[in-house]
């Protein structure tokens, strides 16, 4: 009975992970440009040599450029920003779980709710 108990659990986590990708995986489904769903000014280049560049609108007359460098460590992907475009900017790191990704499709957790879905489509 504790064998097949044993067996039930270990089929149902398997299942849940289906879905489930490697570090290496994210780091080469991530490589492209990205923009965010819900603000398309959003851009997002994650470059294969790990770096990466973020740009985004602020107004009609201000933009910002974010330049850092990029990892994917136990599902989670990590940017570290290395140099602004703005003044009075902060530099810092930034990490987000990954949700799911395919050739086309990003989803993360965001950084600072940890629980509001951000949607990223490559471009």
């Amino acid at each position: 009975m504790k064998l097949i108990l044993a067996v039930a659990v270990l089929a149902a986590g398997l299942s849940g992970c289906s879905n489930w990708q490697s570090d290496a995986q994210i780091r080469r489904q991530l490589v492209g440009t990205w923009v965010a769903d819900w603000d398309p000014s959003k851009i997002i280049e994650h470059k294969a040599d790990g770096t990466c560049v973020s740009k985004f609108t602020v107004n009609l007359t201000n933009s910002l450029t974010f330049v850092g460098v990029w990892q994917v460590k136990q599902g989670m992907i990590i940017s570290s920003i290395t140099n602004a475009a703005a003044s009075g900017e902060p530099f810092g790191v930034e990490s987000n779980k990954v949700v799911s990704i395919d050739v086309q499709r990003l989803v993360v957790l965001s950084a600072y709710g940890k629980t509001n879905e951000l949607v990223f489509h490559k471009q």
